[in-house]
């Protein structure tokens, strides 16, 4: 073992560029490698950024004979340790891109002491943004939930609402896995909690409403939601079942049961069903969700309210318990990141399109309205993390902070929008999609919400 850190720095970044150009990387060595070289000279840097670069791109390649486990792993911790150098040495040259015009800070709570610990599940409404806040009460720090709005334009924060969870619930929200996708309807924001129910905040103000297993709700484990006038529409993963709620008369219908022996629709009598994300379209007098069903008729599907009548859109695979995300519409489209890659989805004409894969990879689509992302940077290995946009020409994600042009052509780190440290790297995980028409773009983390304006000749996005 060398004498010194540095002397083992060296020798180990001569030893990691040597398996390089044979093609391998030792996985164990590696992670040591980049935990015991973040500090050195800005040669040095210099010298393991290139190996860095090299290290990404074998891991990205066919040739890699890693396995797709450890080489997911690999792949985000390079990307990020990359990412913390080039802010960590400006002096490398190497600095991150800026393509917006300008930039506000709608909320920092950053620096607060009135104890909001964290933003979850914004929401963009009516030239407003709806968020949660929660906060910690009393000497059990038992969990407080509060929403709040705060102008796009003019930048006022206000409190509308709060509640305390149900007692029975307390402690089970810590993580941010625990919201579910938000909707807003008939004046009231609305969101399922993991292990509790569904909440509904009126906006006005008046009492929060718990629609839970007490009020006659069939099931607190409720895997989406979406909302269309006094209909509240829900999956609930336990038992298996799509249902409508009314919420004036307080009322439950079952759409869809794997549970039901009576045929009424595709997924009745069948294996267990669960609806990772949905949505209202309700131009279009439907709902669309994903529905993953082992054995049965997975894919993206469409129910009519008018008809009462189901339509397979497209035969995709979703992965019941996989990761699972899905952006609010912006013009008839959406886009859903999953394991296997990222879909593009258009409301208007029912196409869809792959922007992205994934080392799991997505299988072939039936669909004759798929297209398959002609983009060799999309299409070969790369880790990025939810949430995506896709503006004007460019894949936008979370983590690492970045994009890629969906021409394959160019990737851009980009500046973070609050200061880093070693253990804190900038990740918009909350929220990253596009407001206005088109020409700007609303980030959020845990601790802020930023709203970015694009150069107008990045913004002739035909809709």
């Amino acid at each position: 073992m060398p004498a010194n850190q540095g002397q083992w720095a060296d020798e180990a970044t001569e030893f990691c560029e040597f398996e390089l150009a044979q093609g391998d990387i030792s996985d164990d060595f590696w992670r040591d490698w980049l935990v015991r070289t973040v500090r050195g000279t800005l040669e040095q840097q210099r010298r393991r950024l290139a190996l860095l670069d090299r290290s990404l791109a074998l891991l990205k390649s066919p040739e890699c004979r890693l396995s797709l486990f450890y080489r997911k792993h690999l792949l985000g911790q390079c990307e990020r340790e990359r990412h913390l150098r080039l802010h960590r040495y400006p002096e490398l040259g190497l600095q991150p891109a800026t393509p917006w015009q300008s930039l506000r800070v709608l909320v920092d709570f950053a620096d607060t002491t009135n104890g909001l610990m964290q933003i979850a599940s914004p929401l963009v409404h009516d030239g407003a943004v709806y968020f949660l806040g929660r906060k910690p009460v009393g000497k059990e720090k038992s969990m407080r939930l509060q929403l709040f709005r705060v102008g796009l334009k003019d930048g006022q924060l206000d409190l509308l609402n709060q509640a305390s969870l149900p007692e029975q619930a307390d402690g089970m929200i810590a993580r941010h896995e625990s919201f579910g996708k938000p909707c807003l309807a008939n004046k009231c924001y609305t969101i399922a909690v993991s292990g509790v129910g569904i909440a509904s905040f009126p906006l006005d103000g008046t009492s929060v409403r718990w629609i839970t297993e007490i009020e006659g709700f069939s099931c607190n484990q409720v895997e989406s939601l979406a909302c269309v006038g006094d209909t509240l529409y829900a999956c609930l993963g336990d038992r298996g079942c799509l249902l409508a709620y009314d919420l004036v008369h307080r009322q439950a219908e079952v759409i869809a049961s794997s549970r039901r022996k009576q045929k009424q629709s595709p997924f009745d009598d069948g294996p267990p069903l669960h609806i990772p994300y949905m949505i209202a379209d309700p131009t279009r007098t439907r709902l669309v969700y994903f529905a993953a069903v082992y054995g049965g008729q997975p894919g993206l599907w469409a129910y009519d309210w008018k008809t009462r009548s189901f339509q397979q859109l497209a035969e995709v695979c979703v992965d019941s318990h996989g990761n699972f995300w899905g952006s609010s519409t912006f013009r008839d489209r959406f886009i859903v990141g999953t394991n296997r890659g990222a879909i593009l989805f258009d409301l208007r004409t029912d196409s869809m399109q792959c922007v992205l894969k994934t080392i799991f990879c997505f299988p072939e689509y039936r669909n004759p309205t798929y297209t398959a992302n002609p983009n060799k940077l999309l299409d070969y290995l790369v880790w990025v993390s939810v949430p995506l946009l896709v503006q004007d020409g460019w894949l936008w994600h979370a983590q690492p902070w970045g994009r890629i042009s969906l021409d394959g052509r160019r990737e851009e780190d980009l500046v973070p929008l609050r200061k880093e440290t070693a253990d804190d790297i900038f990740c918009p995980d909350q929220c990253l999609e596009p407001v206005g028409d088109g020409d700007q773009i609303l980030v959020g983390d845990r601790r802020g919400l930023w709203l970015l304006t694009l150069p107008e000749k990045t913004t002739k996005e035909k809709p």
